[in-house]
């Protein structure tokens, strides 16, 4: 190219330097074929001469010792040139081709002709080898090189392909001795083709083919067979592989398989779900020369091993052996009925892995992958499944309620899953939940619901947390429920306004809705059948007027508790939970007259006494010599003012009232009455 350069620019360059604006450009090379005799066909595009100046075209050829014009065109349409006696079969050719019009044209572009050379290297094989045309490659050029073969003689045929910058190519002789001739073609997107010279040999199988190399032995997991992959002989004239396995002790011969490239070979007796297998490769070429056995390896036998109480399967395999470069890695693949996920992957020497964590009732399965060092080859082992089989374990743990008995009792309720199998149900209880909670009572279960007690509590003062912690047959806790508070009640009593104001903590976490509180009342120690109030769940507070109660004769004690009711939720469960008992006491209400008029309207007297169920009641009027005129142990009883059938006389009397109340409590009340008509 750079004496053309040279030569051009030399006897051309006044030209050039004096090229009217007509000038006719160079046409664009873009095929160079070679016939048998070795002339040259030259094609290209024609050039455009719009002014019509053009006068030829000037094809020139550099045969090593630089470029002479071989030949002119002058025609302008005309796109070829054969180059007779250019002896291409002998080296490659060098091509350009410029316009002449007014001057001549300078091309840049220059092609050489595919000068291919076939060589014997003695081992079966032939080697094509051939040069680029042009560096880098016209854009037109198709990138793949088409590889001819003529054998028998007269008959072509494409026995393959390379893409361009492969510019050789390795072809297995598959007959003992024969004459053999290639060429090669380059495909232009103009239209047109590059042909190579025509070369060949004697080509035979001279030797026995090298021992092939194993990439791998794996499992093909679908259909329990053995895989054997290796790579292809390096005598390219192996015609088959011979596949052994070791068996019983001794390597046996169990299959052969034909054809250079085919190098993956199925096991359809194979037992490598059952354990590891040896396998290793020979190869044969196509005059029954036959190599030794390549270095064997063998396949990757899994087997698993449950720990039901720790949830864990444990999964081992035998080393992957003789790669070349050695084991890189073991991973570890894991399917629960989906696709299979990468759980693990470990070290060369690792042969066995703890997968924590299973599912009970799940079937899994488990696939061991080795990689070699470099990554290029790879082994499966046998697929290999292991079902959890655990007892069936609880899906729901509910707390129904957590309602109090009495002052130092709670009662819990816990609604068991009855379909699973518990170890024990423990009963957990914390005054705050910041605090840890502590073991009340444990029950092994039987029934629905699970009825705890909880005897070490003092309702009066606290609410109580309570949970319930389930332990599976491993003697872990397996399900934790909802966490239920109990309520506690307060009353205070106003004394001056007859009202107990009741307050109480809210009951906590049912899975329904609490639907309302209901305020219970006990008079004379006795609690009504039906609440005396109804709130709703957002109010937590109730104030109870007693005013009514007072000319009863009545207790001045009231007790209360209340009732939180829930909506039915979904276990179809509805819950109560009881409060505490809260109880507050008034002081009787003693009202004394201080006169009596006798033959008037007020013509009878006695003390009003409210809020008290007496125990006892001891009423007296004196005169003024201290002679009793009147006394009675009935609260109800009136003195009418006589003495022994006769009125009193008009004067004042004093009066003396001592009781004892239900809850043992004394009263003493004196004064004086006056007594007119």
């Amino acid at each position: 190219m750079k004496e053309l350069k040279c030569f051009i620019s030399v006897i051309f360059f006044l030209a050039v330097s004096l090229m009217s604006f007509g000038q006719v450009a160079s046409p664009e090379l873009k095929c160079l074929s070679i016939n048998a005799a070795g002339d040259v066909i030259v094609t290209w595009i024609p050039a455009s001469d719009p002014s019509g100046v053009f006068v030829e075209y000037r094809v020139y050829a550099d045969n090593g010792g630089g470029f002479i014009q071989v030949g002119t065109e002058s025609v302008l349409g005309v796109n070829s040139f054969n180059h007779l006696g250019a002896n291409a079969n002998v080296n490659s050719i060098e091509y350009v081709v410029t316009s002449f019009s007014t001057t001549e044209s300078v091309s840049q572009d220059t092609l050489l002709t595919i000068f291919l050379s076939v060589n014997n290297p003695g081992d079966g094989t032939a080697l094509l080898n051939w040069n680029r045309m042009s560096t880098p490659a016209l854009m037109t050029a198709n990138s793949w090189y088409m590889i001819y073969q003529e054998y028998p003689l007269n008959v072509w045929t494409l026995i393959d392909s390379t893409q361009h910058g492969v510019e050789s190519y390795r072809d297995t002789i598959t007959i003992c001795s024969e004459t053999i001739n290639y060429r090669i073609e380059l495909a232009d997107n103009s239209g047109c083709n590059s042909v190579s010279n025509i070369d060949g040999d004697i080509l035979q199988d001279l030797m026995p083919p090298d021992a092939p190399v194993i990439d791998w032995v794996t499992v093909d997991t679908a259909t329990g067979n053995a895989i054997i992959n290796w790579t292809e002989s390096n005598a390219i004239d192996a015609s088959g592989y011979i596949i052994l396995e070791f068996i019983s002790g001794g390597w046996i011969i169990i299959d052969t398989v034909y054809g250079y490239t085919n190098t993956n070979y199925a096991n359809t007796n194979s037992f490598v779900d059952f354990q590891s297998e040896n396998y290793g490769v020979a190869a044969f070429d196509s005059c029954s020369n036959t190599s030794p056995m390549g270095v064997p390896q063998n396949s990757i036998y899994a087997s698993t091993s449950l720990d039901v109480c720790e949830k864990e399967v444990t999964i081992t395999w035998n080393a992957y052996q003789n790669w070349n470069t050695g084991v890189l890695r073991y991973e570890v693949y894991a399917s629960d009925g989906g696709a299979y996920s990468l759980i693990s992957s470990l070290g060369s020497s690792e042969t066995s892995y703890v997968h924590s964590g299973v599912l009970a009732n799940t079937l899994y399965c488990y696939i061991i992958r080795a990689v070699n060092v470099g990554e290029t080859s790879s082994s499966i082992s046998n697929k290999v499944c292991r079902f959890v089989n655990q007892p069936p374990s609880p899906q729901f743990a509910y707390l129904q309620t957590a309602t109090v008995v009495s002052e130092d009792e709670i009662e819990v309720r816990f609604h068991p899953d009855v379909s699973a199998i518990v170890n024990s149900y423990a009963l957990e209880r914390t005054d705050n939940l910041a605090n840890p909670f502590d073991v009340v009572s444990v029950s092994t279960g039987g029934g629905d619901p699970i009825v705890f007690a909880d005897y070490d509590v003092t309702t009066d003062n606290q609410s109580y947390y309570y949970q319930v912690v389930l332990e599976d047959s491993c003697g872990r806790s397996s399900l934790i429920s909802n966490v239920g508070k109990s309520m506690l009640l307060t009353v205070n009593e106003n004394k001056t306004t007859l009202v107990n104001l009741l307050q109480w903590t809210k009951y906590e976490n049912w899975d329904g809705s609490i639907m309302e509180y209901r305020i219970y009342r006990s008079v004379n120690g006795v609690y009504a059948a039906v609440p005396i109030a109804t709130v709703p769940s957002n109010q937590s507070f109730y104030q109870d007027n007693i005013e009514a109660l007072v000319t009863s004769k009545i207790s001045g004690e009231f007790c209360y508790y209340i009732e939180a009711v829930e909506n039915s939720n979904n276990y179809g469960i509805a819950e109560t939970s009881l409060s505490n008992r809260s109880c507050v006491n008034h002081v009787p209400i003693v009202y004394v007259p201080n006169g009596l008029f006798l033959g008037g309207i007020n013509n009878t007297w006695k003390p009003v006494v409210s809020l008290i169920d007496f125990s006892s009641y001891d009423l007296k009027v004196v005169g003024r010599r201290g002679h009793i005129i009147f006394s009675s142990s009935d609260a109800n009883q009136e003195w009418d003012g006589k003495y022994n059938g006769e009125y009193v006389p008009i004067d004042v009397y004093v009066y003396q009232l001592t009781f004892v109340d239900a809850e043992g409590q004394f009263y003493e009340f004196s004064g004086h009455i006056t007594v007119v008509r």
